[in-house]
């Protein structure tokens, strides 16, 4: 029998969520014009002016990014026709 990785409800002593499983989190990733990519600060902050701005939800800053310039690209490839 194979044990399922998954339970219904957490047992007492429990470590949850389970570890390997991060919980995700809404992180801000700006991409500025010269190309470069950034993560944090406020959305409606001065710096962001010229850069591109996109609200991901991720669960570590590396993965916010990928996800942003993902996105970045499926824009661009819908826009481009």
């Amino acid at each position: 029998m194979i044990a399922s990785a998954y339970r219904k409800a957490p047992r007492p002593g429990d470590i949850w969520p389970p570890k390997g499983k991060p919980s995700a989190q809404e992180w801000t990733v700006a991409r500025f014009p010269d190309g470069s990519w950034t993560t944090g600060g406020r959305p409606d902050d001065p710096d962001y002016a010229q850069c591109e701005l996109f609200i991901i939800e991720a669960p570590d800053r590396g993965a916010a990014i990928m996800r942003a310039q993902a996105k970045r690209r499926r824009q661009a490839r819908k826009a481009n026709g």
